[in-house]
């Protein structure tokens, strides 16, 4: 059995030799032999042969300069302005300056005042409650009760008496307007005791009877 096997390993080796170019070569050299087609590497030169390598001879990859603009891509320059414009944007059409007009109506003034006999039965202080006195009307009463609720607001000091500018500021916040004359003439009409002052009593009986309404 052992030299059949042999005479069959031999007999193989005997066709292979038959072949140039088998490997290993006879002899023991380079695969393929030389001389051989196909051989690799060609001889005398790297791979792949002159002519055909990588890069292209002559240049590098991209070539210098770049690639040549392409038909379809346009190149537009915008040149954007300043935002916003720098002498300011135009004013814009709107509707006409309306007139301003200030209108001041003016309070009639009575050209005398009388005053009505009223009997007080209670003294009159800022610091206890206003009553009012007997003999009036309900009307009148409701004046009354007004009028103190005014005279106390204005009595800046609370001595129970209007000065001058305390009265006059009482007029003008309420919305009676009046000339300087008409004021200092109605003032000195209400004070009719002369002292200079008007007290609650007194602007009470003139609220009441002749009153602003």
């Amino acid at each position: 059995y052992q030299r059949r096997v042999r005479e069959s390993f031999e007999k193989l080796s005997t066709s292979l030799n038959m072949f140039p170019g088998h490997y290993p070569p006879p002899g023991g050299g380079q695969y393929p032999p030389p001389g051989f087609p196909g051989q690799y590497p060609p001889p005398g030169g790297a791979y792949p042969p002159p002519g055909g390598a990588y890069p292209p001879t002559g240049g590098a990859y991209p070539p210098p300069g770049g690639f040549p603009p392409q038909t379809q891509y346009q190149t537009t320059t915008v040149t954007y302005s300043q935002y916003p414009p720098a002498s300011g944007f135009p004013p814009q059409p709107g509707y006409p300056p309306q007139p301003t007009t200030s209108t001041i109506t003016y309070v009639s003034v009575p050209q005398y005042y009388v005053p009505r006999q009223i009997v007080w039965n209670v003294d009159i202080s800022p610091f206890r409650p206003f009553v009012v006195p007997y003999g009036v009307s309900p009307v009148q009463a409701q004046r009354m009760y007004q009028a103190s609720n005014i005279f106390r607001m204005f009595d800046a000091d609370r001595n129970g008496c209007l000065s001058y500018n305390e009265w006059r500021n009482a007029m003008r916040s309420l919305g009676y307007m009046m000339s300087d004359f008409d004021e200092s003439r109605l003032f000195a009409m209400i004070d009719i005791d002369r002292s200079g002052t008007i007290s609650e009593r007194e602007f009470c009986e003139f609220w009441a009877l002749h009153g602003f309404p």
